[in-house]
């Protein structure tokens, strides 16, 4: 991703330094004039008097003002209004999207719209009064696959559609290879010793049509099977999102008579209720149970969990790029974005590695 270089420049007590970018206020003080003013200069309206009209563009020099380019074609639109739909805006991952989006798009002077949906009745509620004409200028749809006839309904509303954390054919995406990311969790696991592998993942309590809990239970299946293993149906659990439930599955799982000595959980979230399903049963980890999850959060790190990394902020943040590019027709057509993956190998699953900051059996 790149990033623009902008010289900022502070006003205070007439005096200008740097560290601010100067804004359309800070102009008509400069100049002893209303916004408006300075706006009808810019825009090379009528109605304002030559003197004043070189007083504006005088202190416009001086301030190295920089009006939004983004912001003045929005202007002239039907409105200047972008919005984001995001599932399930509580969680972590989506946060951190999300809050990088937001501070990307609010660098350059757009506020969006938030919209945030409980289950896919509501999401296409959204969508379908979005494609309205003059309701929207964009549309980032976060992590929600969508159908051929929304992304027809938007091109015909005029409306950007891009896709963060989802692939859309046919526009702008942002998105990961989760089949690729539960394969280098199985691979690992393998490598490490463990030969009963168990899996965790999310209930689309919401009938999202999700597919990523899915598809990292298919690239760990993969890497299980090029290395001679076979994942057992039995080992396989499905829960709502959530560290008590995956604890209650995560005991369901370890006190059956062929118990994993490893569990895959599709999240962090996840992972830190098998942890303590562990911890509850006296299992030593790594020793006995070796766990991995997925995203690797802050507090992954703290814990000692393995995780596969995505680089959830950034994702966002070349999401609100693409977006702006779109807004000012910079480019015309649709860029797909794939992320690199890696997996941060902890205690929780490298019997190596020291258990200090894993969590253990009470003595």
């Amino acid at each position: 991703m790149t990033e623009s270089v902008w010289k900022r420049f502070q006003v205070k007590g007439g005096q200008l330094r740097l560290g601010h970018r100067a804004t359309i206020e800070d102009v008509a003080a400069h100049a002893g004039v209303g916004v408006g003013t300075v706006s009808r200069v810019l825009n090379r309206r009528q109605h304002v008097s030559q003197p004043m009209r070189e007083r504006v563009e005088a202190a416009i020099a001086e301030l190295d003002y920089r009006p939004s380019q983004l912001a003045r074609s929005l202007s002239k639109g039907s409105s200047d209004t972008v919005s984001v739909v995001a599932p399930h805006i509580t969680r972590p991952s989506v946060v951190a999207r999300i809050d990088s989006c937001l501070a990307e798009l609010n660098r350059v002077g757009v506020v969006a719209s938030l919209f945030g949906v409980f289950n896919r009745t509501q999401f296409d509620q959204v969508v379908d009064a979005l494609s309205d004409r003059h309701s929207t200028r964009a549309l980032v749809v976060v992590s929600i696959p969508v159908t051929g006839a929304q992304v027809s309904a938007l091109q015909c509303a005029n409306v950007s559609l891009i896709g963060l954390d989802v692939k859309v054919t046919t526009s702008d995406s942002v998105f990961i290879d989760n089949v690729l990311g539960g394969a280098m969790v199985g691979s690992h696991l393998i490598a490490q010793g463990y030969r009963r592998i168990g899996f965790v993942g999310d209930v689309d309590s919401g009938n999202f049509k999700f597919t990523s809990s899915h598809a990292r239970l298919r690239g760990l299946k993969s890497a299980l099977q090029k290395g001679g293993l076979r994942l057992e149906p039995e080992n396989v659990k499905f829960c709502e999102h959530g560290t008590s439930s995956a604890k209650e599955c995560a005991m369901g799982l370890l006190m059956s008579n062929r118990a994993p000595d490893a569990i895959f959980a599709s999240s962090d979230t996840g992972a830190l209720g098998v942890l303590s399903a562990a911890t509850e049963l006296g299992l030593r980890v790594p020793d006995d149970l070796g766990v991995v999850g997925f995203d690797d959060l802050e507090m992954a790190e703290v814990v000692g969990l393995s995780s596969v990394s995505q680089p959830l902020s950034l994702s966002g943040a070349i999401v609100a790029e693409r977006l702006i590019k779109r807004l000012t027709r910079q480019d015309a057509h649709p860029i797909h974005t794939l992320l690199d993956l890696h997996l941060v190998k902890r205690a929780s699953s490298s019997k190596a590695c020291h258990l200090a900051n894993v969590l253990q059996p009470a003595n």
